[in-house]
């Protein structure tokens, strides 16, 4: 479809970090599942505090969501200001700008302090709209701004190609997320703590109180085990009195969050262009675009992303990167790409990141970034570290001697997960099916078995695909995903999410198989390739 790589640009530019699988069982004081920004930096932060952590990854470190962002770093990623203040007030509105100010101070001073290699510079960003109906828009997020006293300035000075009315954020950030999280998640391995990838958790649960797991754990919750957590993964158990579930859409979620979020993807572009001759960040409201530059081998390439959509809204995905092709080649002038690709992100109803305490004493979910998880994840990191360390009476150690004045006890409250408790789910289903427990109810087989009319039926299907082609189709009671690759290789896989029994949809881009309603997504041949769904698709072939 084009000429350029089909992969994320940071993924392509920075050496894959190889760290082994778990071998072995394991004791910590924090396990952390998922390696993304917002769980490679808790347990960064949280060693950096005293603690022996686990950072358990089921595929590679920073190779998901995290590696298909843009990757900028400010305090708004759109209209969050008016937004709200008119729906929360404006104590509500100014820890949420608190919270995002800590990260951006967070990221900029672990750089500086830990002296990073990962491109960070100090950037404006100019939150724009060229369309005069949205003009409107505009001047009330200033007013927001101004109201909070956020420093901001609003200008109809745009630099060439863009246009319109903006507000401009001075002194904002970017930088290589993969350079920056590969020194973060070595600084976390060794004496005591670990990097384990290739390890998928199927379920955590509360420890047994018997001499089994007596561990002689560091016991830092007063020594009760009822307070230990067993965390059961593919390869073998850890055993941590705390565990942070930050998958992006997380894995166990015992307050069903999952059902009062909106799955979205978006799509990215890498593109080198004579136009761009002014650094900075830009976000285009209407409709929603944004991008940045970077400089590469090859000198500045601007990475664009835009054409935001809920899984399972577009029919045919590659439209959306043709409507970005175009939509760059009208602002930029150019066809050239050099990279495109896709990421996935959700968002909670209320606009509001999902991050601390479960229902589950000593588990902590972060989730809901909604497309803007550099400042997000980070705010994750600090938000959840302060409150393991508020439980156990313990003083927040500077990171960075002389640079930290956080004030994260001021702002934890407002990104509660429990908040959605007793209201009504969105989402046109009984509930959320979070099958931690289905390891219990798998066949030893991974293929379902059909007899010999219903194995003709899939043949004929399977004939009738053309090249790259994929369906659901029924064969007496089986709901079959099949799909024809360009070889001519054949895959049959079962067509519901093994998260949730929602029925799949198909991605044409990125040939994978995706949850609508929870964002699982798999691959064409049933693997999960994205939570929150741990176990593959049973395969008919």
């Amino acid at each position: 479809m084009f000429n350029g790589k089909h992969i994320s640009y940071w993924l392509d530019s920075t050496e894959m970090k190889n760290y082994s699988s778990l071998k072995e069982e394991v004791k910590v004081d924090v396990a952390i599942i998922g390696g993304g920004i917002a769980g490679i930096t808790t347990g960064f932060i949280l060693k950096k505090q005293g603690f022996n952590v686990a950072l358990i990854e089921s595929n590679r470190i920073v190779g998901d969501v995290t590696a298909g962002t843009t990757a900028k770093i400010t305090i708004t990623s759109g209209l969050i200001y008016s937004n709200l203040l008119s729906k929360f007030g404006k104590d509500f509105a100014l820890k949420f700008y608190m919270a995002n100010f800590d990260a951006f101070n967070t990221i900029s001073n672990i750089v500086n302090e830990f002296n990073i290699d990962c491109d960070y510079r100090v950037s404006p960003l100019c939150l724009y709209s060229s369309d005069e109906n949205s003009f409107h828009l505009i001047k009330d997020e200033y007013d927001s701004l101004e109201e909070l006293g956020v420093h901001a300035k609003l200008t109809d000075e745009l630099p060439y190609p863009h246009k319109g009315l903006g507000i401009l954020h001075d002194n904002q950030g970017e930088f290589h997320p993969k350079k920056y999280l590969n020194f973060l998640a070595d600084s976390i391995e060794g004496n005591g703590s670990f990097v384990f990838e290739k390890t998928r958790v199927f379920s955590i649960e509360d420890a047994p109180n018997d001499s089994s797991y007596d561990f002689d754990l560091k016991k830092i919750s007063n020594g009760n085990y009822n307070d230990l957590k067993l965390i059961h993964t593919e390869n073998g158990n850890i055993l941590a009195n705390f565990v942070v579930v930050a998958t992006n859409s997380p894995i166990y979620d015992p307050d069903y969050v999952c059902n009062f979020m909106h799955q979205n993807k978006s799509y990215i572009m890498g593109v080198y262009t004579n136009k761009n001759k002014d650094s900075g960040m830009f976000v285009d409201i209407n409709p929603f675009h944004s991008y940045r530059s970077t400089n590469t081998d090859k000198g500045e390439m601007v990475i664009v992303g835009g054409e935001h959509h809920d899984i399972g809204e577009v029919e045919d995905t590659w439209e959306c990167y043709k409507n970005l092709s175009n939509y760059i080649e009208e602002i930029f002038d150019t066809t050239d790409i050099e990279y495109f690709w896709s990421n996935q992100d959700n968002r909670a109803v209320d606009e509001v990141p999902i991050i601390g305490e479960t229902s589950h004493n000593g588990v902590y979910i972060a989730t809901g970034f909604g497309s803007w998880g550099m400042t997000t994840g980070t705010i994750s990191a600090n938000v959840i570290s302060q409150l393991i360390l508020n439980k156990l009476g313990k003083k927040r150690i500077k990171v960075n001697e002389g640079k930290e004045n956080l004030r994260i006890d001021d702002y934890i409250d407002i990104f509660d997960p429990q908040r959605f408790k007793d209201k009504e789910d969105h989402k046109d289903i009984e509930e959320c099916l979070n099958r931690l427990d289905r390891g219990s109810k798998i066949e030893n087989s991974d293929t379902y078995e059909l007899n010999d009319e219903e194995s003709q039926r899939l043949s004929k299907y399977l004939l009738e695909l053309d090249f790259e082609e994929a369906k659901i189709v029924n064969i007496g009671n089986h709901s079959v995903a099949i799909y024809k690759d360009i070889d001519s290789n054949f895959y049959g896989v079962e067509s519901r999410s093994t998260h949730s029994g929602c029925t799949l949809v198909w991605n044409t881009a990125e040939k994978s198989w995706e949850c609508p309603k929870f964002g699982s997504r798999f691959s064409f041949n049933g693997k999960v390739i994205h939570g929150p769904a741990i176990y593959d698709l049973k395969s008919y072939i």
